[in-house]
């Protein structure tokens, strides 16, 4: 019986030494599995002009930092080479920094670094302010570029703006001229321009503006928003304020759909309504931003920011008597790109550019594009922003 009973406890010691091995290997095979899909999925492609966004590690992200003035707070991106040449990214109207992440991946590999600004009212940017100026956000720039650590190489910077940032890079260009090598424009508008005559864009549309409408002469909305400490957050906008916004733009969307027959406009409205459904706001979305032929992807149809849009709208009031300050974009070298289906800003926005500007602008179109550029043609964007930027090198300290 003893001999039996030493052979039985062997048995389960060796079954329990079995068991223990084989979990070993196979857990040393799920991780070897694992760590090979992770690899694939976020190693960027280094022979793709413009990496496609699958995951957060895509980005190569280095620092988010906040810079903190008296009144407001601005949180900004930095990713790519430490010592590389600094490229400021600007975001379109009520849209947030995230609309670069394939061109921020692609300048990163590129050898460039990439600051991306995240505006006012999205995140812990902020406040938003009731009368806001081109000047006013030129030095919310500035106040990044202060802050970013180790300093900028070279001590200047290209600055690329999309839509309304466009005009924001111009106006930091003007005020901030020494710190700008080149600019590059993306759907150039809010100038004004005369005698528009491009046949793909809706003729209620042709003003040269690359916003929505502003507030109807003698209409205020006579709101306040307390400005925020440096040592806090910005401050949250009161129940009246949101009313009075929301209101605001659902007086605007009745009005232009009624008059704007092409939706063009009353699309601009409508990526504000929230009222609207996501499939009713595709509509809008569509015929507002994208050529004919491209798909309107998710984050398009969301990923829109209201009270930064609002604030930011505002300033279309101005352009008779503001647009000469910054419309010239100081002395940099300009590249601009426009959308060939653009409604919003149609290319004579930046053939004005180049007749006014010609020893400095270089101009081109982005085929089957609209306003949505970024979203429609990732790769020939990359591709012509990073050509441009190699033939304005910045001289290291």
């Amino acid at each position: 019986m003893s001999s039996v009973h030493d052979y039985t406890k062997r048995r389960k010691k060796q079954s329990k030494i079995s068991l223990i091995i084989g979990s070993v290997i196979g857990t040393a095979v799920i991780l070897i599995l694992l760590g090979f899909f992770v690899a694939q999925r976020v190693s960027p492609n280094k022979n793709a002009a413009c990496a496609l966004y699958s995951n957060v590690a895509d980005l190569n992200l280095t620092y988010i930092g906040e810079a903190i003035g008296s009144d407001v707070r601005v949180t900004y991106f930095l990713q790519g080479p430490e010592r590389g040449e600094t490229v400021v990214l600007l975001p379109g109207m009520g849209r947030g920094a995230d609309d670069f992440r394939e061109l921020a991946v692609a300048l990163n590999n590129a050898g460039y670094r990439t600051v991306a600004i995240q505006p006012r009212g999205i995140g812990r940017s902020g406040p938003i302010v009731t009368n806001p100026t081109y000047d006013q956000f030129a030095d919310d720039v500035a106040l990044v570029l202060n802050d970013i650590p180790g300093g900028i190489p070279g001590g200047r910077v290209h600055v690329l703006g999309y839509e309304f940032g466009n005009r924001v890079a111009r106006m930091f260009a003007v005020k901030y001229s020494e710190r700008v090598r080149s600019l590059i424009l993306l759907a150039c508008g809010g100038q004004k321009v005369s005698s528009l005559s491009h046949t793909k864009t809706s003729k209620n549309t042709q003003s040269g503006s690359d916003a929505p409408k502003s507030i109807p002469d003698g209409q205020s909305l006579g709101v306040s928003i307390k400005k925020a400490s440096s040592a806090k957050a910005p401050a949250t906008l009161s129940l009246a304020v949101t009313k009075k916004i929301d209101s605001f733009f659902r007086n605007l969307a009745t009005k232009t759909v009624e008059t704007d027959q092409d939706v063009t406009l009353s699309g601009m409205i409508a990526i504000f309504a929230y009222w609207l459904s996501p499939s009713e706001r595709e509509h809008y979305v569509k015929h507002a931003f994208f050529a004919p032929m491209s798909k309107v992807p998710y984050y398009w149809i969301t990923g829109w920011y209201r009270d930064t849009g609002w604030m930011q709208e505002q300033l279309d009031v101005k352009h008779s008597s503001s647009s000469a300050i910054w419309v010239s974009g100081g002395s940099a070298p300009m590249l601009i790109l426009q959308g060939e289906y653009d409604a919003a800003a149609p290319i004579e926005n930046g053939t004005y550019m180049k007749e006014t500007y010609l020893d400095r602008v270089t101009l081109g179109v982005v085929p089957d594009a609209g306003h949505a550029m970024l979203a429609e043609q990732p790769a020939f964007i990359c591709n012509h922003v990073i050509s441009y930027l190699g033939q304005y090198p910045i001289d290291s300290d």
